[in-house]
């Protein structure tokens, strides 16, 4: 839970690691003084939420107008650590490649509205969990978390090729995209469930539980 959150708010996947180290840190520290007045979940993801404020200091909040219609999000192809004889690097590569443009595209959200996408839209948590850990009403988070769904399935519909395979966006890496079997298994996946389940898809498609322990591998 709190990779995947670190992840998602957090664009480079350094700072996020980092942020989600010191996040348990805090959760260690402070474990004296709970109380057991709300979830442990609860208690844990308001941490985070602090700790993660710390970090995100310089990310950069993009714009869903020029997003797709310029985003040159680049990586270069970690040949060196996969090799030129395995088959799988390209599929590796671009799985994480998508992985980082779905963070990017969650950063044409303000911050406190990302957040709670996150925990509601990718972590599926209950509202009056949210409500608690945003220390907002019911009815505020309802409505930051309608309108950013609303806003990321329009994007999504217009631009992105994961989400609609005609889809406009110039990604400086769509070509390798359409040139895997990834979008052939998002066109799949699109068939069973609805759109807005994207984030927590990705969540399942590109890592598994412990996100920091596969990364290091790979």
């Amino acid at each position: 839970m709190v990779s995947s959150i670190c992840r998602r708010m957090i664009e480079d996947r350094e700072r996020a690691k980092d942020a989600a180290q010191e996040v348990w840190l805090e959760v260690l520290k402070s474990l004296p003084g709970f109380r057991g007045e709300s979830r442990l979940s609860t208690w844990i993801t308001a941490i985070a939420r602090r700790t993660i404020h710390r970090w995100m200091a310089g990310e950069r909040l993009y714009d869903f107008r020029s997003f797709g219609k310029g985003c040159r999000i680049t990586i270069n192809p970690p040949i060196e650590e996969f090799g030129r004889d395995d088959p799988e690097w390209l599929d590796l590569w671009t799985r994480m490649l998508c992985d980082l443009c779905l963070t990017a595209i969650l950063h044409c959200l303000e911050p406190e509205t990302r957040f709670i996408f996150i925990l509601r839209g990718v972590l599926k948590m209950e509202y009056d969990e949210i409500c608690a850990i945003m220390e907002m009403d019911g009815a505020a988070v309802r409505k930051r978390f309608s309108r950013a769904s609303r806003k990321l399935s329009r994007f999504g519909k217009e631009e992105c090729v994961l989400l609609n395979p005609s889809g406009k966006c110039r990604c400086g890496h769509k070509k390798f995209m359409e040139e895997t079997k990834l979008v052939e298994e998002f066109t799949r996946l699109r068939t069973e469930v609805n759109r807005l389940e994207t984030w927590f898809l990705a969540d399942t498609v590109f890592n598994p539980a412990n996100f920091w322990e596969h990364m290091d591998k790979t």
